[in-house]
């Protein structure tokens, strides 16, 4: 009978320490805390900019299959529609255009289709790139890539920013596509502000974000920093530590704004 409640004991603790690291394994392996996220970009909304944007994209590797012209105009338009169906024109009325265009690269071509909303405060622009290399003369090899962006114009709230990763998340997500769906926000503000006004703003937004800071580069024109929240999403690797989270600010003389950048884990586009 001993014997029995020992081999029972033993398999009892097996299977505590196969809960334990299935457990270990989902905290490793689960995408952003959204919790965190809606932390992060509810704390750029806050910073009373006079105006705001947002960029959100997710770009990568398609396949290597050979499509005609009309099947690559085929698989962009169902992606649209798609896309339109979680609800990308929802709150923006009728969608003012959809248009396709191709171009012819040296070593391939692209096709691209951008959608305007009807007050034009999202633009979805979505592109097909096929790469092109000859094997031989009777052979020729195909890379086929996409990239996916939606640009938000106005008062971007945190909410909308969400809703809007997520749309392009799952849509896209039987791509093969890069993992991470990155976002990207504007925020301005009128006149050139000094260098210690910026500092002082970052720092409050480092502290709402409840971040870290963990790089600076001060430069002339430019003020970057990086940043790591814990749980904001995939981290980045910046001087050999993880970032998720980018801060950058400049000037725009023309405009005369002093513009904020935030890029979430980090800032891609030029700016």
């Amino acid at each position: 009978m001993g014997k029995g409640l020992r081999k029972a004991a033993g398999k009892w603790k097996l299977c505590l320490l196969g809960m334990l690291l299935l457990a270990v394994a989902v905290l490793m392996f689960r995408g952003p805390d959204t919790d965190v996220r809606e932390t992060v970009l509810t704390a750029f909304e806050k910073a009373n900019f006079s105006d705001s944007s947002c960029h959100i994209y997710r770009e990568g590797y398609l396949d290597d299959a050979y499509y005609l012209i009309e099947e690559k105009k085929t698989f962009l338009e169902n992606l649209t529609d798609k896309l339109n169906t979680q609800g990308m024109d929802a709150e923006a009325g009728e969608t003012e255009s959809r248009r396709i265009s191709q171009e012819h690269l040296k070593d391939g071509n692209s096709i691209t289709l951008e959608q305007t909303a009807g007050d034009g405060s999202s633009v979805l622009r979505l592109s097909f790139l096929t790469r092109e290399e000859e094997i031989s003369p009777y052979e020729l090899r195909q890379e086929n890539y996409l990239r996916a962006d939606i640009y938000l114009q106005g008062q971007i709230s945190a909410e909308k920013a969400l809703k809007g990763q997520k749309r392009l998340d799952e849509a896209t997500a039987g791509c093969g596509l890069e993992e991470q769906v990155y976002v990207e926000m504007e925020g301005s503000y009128e006149g050139r502000l000094s260098r210690e006004e910026q500092g002082i703003i970052v720092e409050s937004l480092l502290d709402e974000m409840n971040a870290e800071q963990v790089e600076e580069m001060n430069e002339e024109e430019l003020y970057t920093v990086y940043a790591y929240a814990k749980g904001a999403g995939e981290a980045k690797s910046i001087a050999g530590r993880n970032v998720n989270l980018n801060l950058a600010v400049s000037y725009d003389e023309q405009e005369n704004k002093t513009i904020f950048h935030l890029g979430c884990p980090i800032i891609r586009a030029d700016y």
